[in-house]
């Protein structure tokens, strides 16, 4: 009887140690596919990158005459599709370089002077409560 006993607990705890190994192998196996998909995302992400560069914003000049021509031919596309584009468009204005600065400086003193307004609103807001709190 004793040793019927035993031997059902050893194979209870064989099995216990066969179901912890297999989670754990799930567990490892779950983290692997993650990790191959995060990886799948930043070669996405990279690829996307640096498509998007190939728009003439490169930081570096093409090194090769192939790449070059491929970006000549891109930027010529791309001007062509802006042209028809803008031409069933109406004219757009465009800032010169002193207007722009004079916009941006408006901007930054609208900017200021907004936060100034909610600073000091906050002020008056935190004197109310302390004139609540102290009369109450």
């Amino acid at each position: 009887m004793l040793q019927t006993q035993c031997q059902a607990s050893l194979n209870g705890a064989a099995i216990d140690r066969r179901k912890r190994r297999n989670t754990a192998s799930e567990r490892a196996a779950k983290k692997l596919a993650e990790e191959h998909r995060l990886e799948q995302l930043a070669e996405e992400e990279r690829v996307k990158r640096q498509k998007r560069s190939l728009g003439g914003d490169m930081s570096s000049p093409p090194k090769t005459l192939a790449q070059q021509r491929v970006l000549q031919k891109l930027r010529a596309a791309r001007a062509s599709t802006a042209e028809q584009s803008l031409g069933a468009r109406k004219p757009v204005a465009v800032a010169t370089a002193e207007e722009y600065a004079e916009w941006r400086v408006m901007a930054l003193e609208f900017m200021r002077n907004k936060k100034e307004q909610e600073r000091m609103k906050g002020d008056r807001d935190t004197a109310h409560l302390e004139v609540l709190t102290s009369s109450s």
